[in-house]
């Protein structure tokens, strides 16, 4: 597998089971610079992932269909795809630290963009970090 671009932009998975917050998020995040990539489910998000190795942030809800959940997802990427960084939201539940694999963050819905944001940026530096 060759290295990313570090020059191209900064592919993010988003997988959101709620339409509204996923139309948000992908306003955000292509308004930010970003390249999107959508799944709809665990399944669909792995499925993303292999198709697309270069993808740096995993951005996904808690409470998603079909018996895996966002956490769940979390844990499988860390271990299928460890470059990939991953944020987990949820207005549901409150998830710690230690409920996350390592280079994770939980960040509660309603999140602001500049929240959004400034967790993907640290995201994505640490992302582009290890490529040097």
């Amino acid at each position: 597998m060759t290295a990313p671009d570090t020059n191209s932009r900064t592919k993010i998975l988003l997988v959101e089971s709620e339409t509204i917050v996923s139309l948000y998020a992908r306003g955000v995040l292509e308004d930010a610079g970003f390249e999107v990539i959508e799944a709809w489910s665990a399944s669909g998000a792995t499925a993303r992932l292999t198709e697309n190795p270069d993808i740096a942030i995993l951005l996904t809800t808690a409470d998603l269909p079909g018996g895996i959940d966002g956490v769940k997802l979390a844990a499988q990427v860390s271990t299928g795809w460890p470059p990939v960084r991953i944020v987990v939201t949820s207005g549901s539940q409150l998830i710690s630290d230690d409920d996350l694999p390592p280079q994770s963050r939980f960040l509660p819905k309603p999140y602001s963009e500049s929240e959004l944001l400034a967790t993907l940026r640290l995201l994505e530096k640490q992302w582009r970090g290890r490529l040097v």
